[in-house]
């Protein structure tokens, strides 16, 4: 029995665009979160954050797997990004709201988002993502005490890289969508200019035809109007030539 090739191997022209997306936006993801558990465990963070980094570190790793390693699924693309707005609305509690790394989470979770979800789960997600936003900005406005606001010195120095790489995945992501717009509107350019150019050709020949008929309509008729063809007497059968010579009785 032969067993296919693993989906890590299958050339990136016969993935769909979400698919390669999904592959490499969970692979950068996890080689976020392990960066993020080493420079806690370098400068010593809260137990918490620890706990929160590790968890996080093997649940999406598992996700990594299923995306190198088996076919795209909207479920699977869906429970991770769910996945991810709840670790990123625990970190929001945990690591300093609005003034922690969690809004850089936040926004560059709603652009993969837009590249990854398909329609019309996308429209669920946006829904439920922007309910969660607003929902976090009311508590940290008017429950303050809450969020906790006092960041550690790893959380402090984590900020700048977050925004960092924020920034150049955000960018990416916008390069990687304009590069697809472009190549689809090349694509219909192209094949409007050889619609144009098919109806063209169509229309001359078209053209082409006509002129034929009238050619033919207004040549004259060699043939004598109004002559009856000659018969034999008796059979009343047209004479072979015009002529009826004995073959008539």
């Amino acid at each position: 029995m032969i067993k296919e090739a693993p989906h890590f191997l299958v050339k990136p022209t016969e993935l769909e665009l979400e698919g390669k997306v999904f592959r490499f936006v969970c692979l950068a993801i996890n080689l976020f979160v392990v960066s993020v558990l080493l420079n806690d465990l370098l400068l010593g963070s809260l137990q918490i954050t620890l706990w929160l980094d590790s968890i996080s570190l093997i649940l999406l790793s598992t996700f990594n797997y299923l995306a190198w390693f088996f076919p795209y699924r909207r479920r699977i693309v869906l429970t991770y990004f769910f996945l991810l707005l709840l670790i990123s609305t625990l970190s929001w509690f945990i690591l300093g709201g609005m003034r922690g790394p969690s809004g850089f989470n936040f926004l560059a979770l709603s652009a993969v988002s837009i590249v990854a979800i398909k329609k019309p789960h996308l429209y669920y997600f946006s829904a439920f993502f922007y309910i969660i936003i607003l929902c976090l900005t009311f508590i940290e406005v008017w429950h303050p005490d809450w969020v906790n606001h006092e960041l550690d010195p790893s959380t402090e120095f984590s900020l700048p890289i977050s925004f960092v790489l924020v920034s150049f995945s955000l960018m990416l992501i916008v390069i990687y969508l304009k590069n697809q717009y472009d190549g689809e509107r090349a694509l219909i350019l192209s094949q409007n200019k050889l619609l144009a150019d098919n109806n063209q050709l169509i229309a001359a020949q078209n053209e082409e035809l006509n002129n034929n008929r009238r050619k033919l309509k207004n040549q004259p008729d060699t043939g004598r109007k109004g002559e009856k063809p000659h018969l034999c007497p008796g059979t009343q059968k047209p004479a072979i030539g015009r002529i009826c010579l004995s073959q008539c009785p």
